[in-house]
């Protein structure tokens, strides 16, 4: 007498639910459960922000060797409930708790930064098909970091060409630029992708697998 195991899900399917099945039926979002993913990603990415505000940032000539933000933490609701939502929620907590709280408010300027961390939390949540795959999850966070940086350096560098009539009439002035934005990339890259990106979300996020949607 054989018995024949219910078909598990593909691991790789992604369509707004939930990690994890229960009774081998894949959980699907609710209303109230993307609002608890939006006020999830706000409040834990504005509190983990307000920490590093407190933290003094070490620097090396005009290099600030310092933690931009920490990427484990969108990535991780991101993998595990759904990119969409956790993206909505993550940058409008560091609007609400690190700049208005912290007095650091830039007005419209805020936009711009909302959009970047959306796209970034987003595509990176996007990408890790796999909540399990430790792979997955180390690129999601290194991608993360580099779309939003990436993007804040093209407005950064579009400023000055559009400010300055002539970029050669301050000489050196757009090497300098670009220079300083790819040293800072980088440092990006290495305390916030994989410092506080890739190695506690390859532990984090596998070991909340399976547990979100009991």
């Amino acid at each position: 007498m054989t018995t024949q195991n219910p078909p598990r899900p593909a691991e790789d399917e992604r369509r707004g639910a939930l990690r994890g099945t229960i009774d081998g039926v894949r959980a699907q979002l609710s209303t109230s459960q993307k609002l608890m993913i939006f006020v999830l990603s706000m409040s834990l990415f504005g509190l983990s922000n307000i920490i590093l505000e407190i933290i003094p940032d070490p620097s090396i000539g005009p290099v600030d060797i310092s933690v931009s933000y920490m990427v484990f933490v969108p990535l991780t609701i991101a993998a595990l409930f759904s990119p969409f939502w956790a993206a909505l929620g993550a940058p409008l907590g560091e609007i609400v708790f690190t700049d208005l709280l912290m007095g650091d408010f830039s007005g419209l300027a805020e936009v711009e930064g909302y959009l970047q961390m959306f796209l970034a939390v987003f595509i990176a949540g996007s990408l890790i098909r796999n909540p399990r795959s430790r792979g997955q999850i180390a690129l999601g966070a290194i991608v993360l970091v580099l779309v939003d940086k990436i993007l804040s350096a093209i407005v950064d560098l579009s400023k000055v060409w559009i400010g300055v009539e002539d970029a050669e009439f301050v000489e050196g002035l757009p090497e300098s630029m670009l220079a300083l934005e790819l040293l800072g990339l980088g440092v990006d890259v290495l305390m916030s992708g994989i410092l506080l990106g890739a190695i506690p979300a390859m532990w984090l996020i596998p070991a909340r697998t399976g547990r979100s949607s009991r």
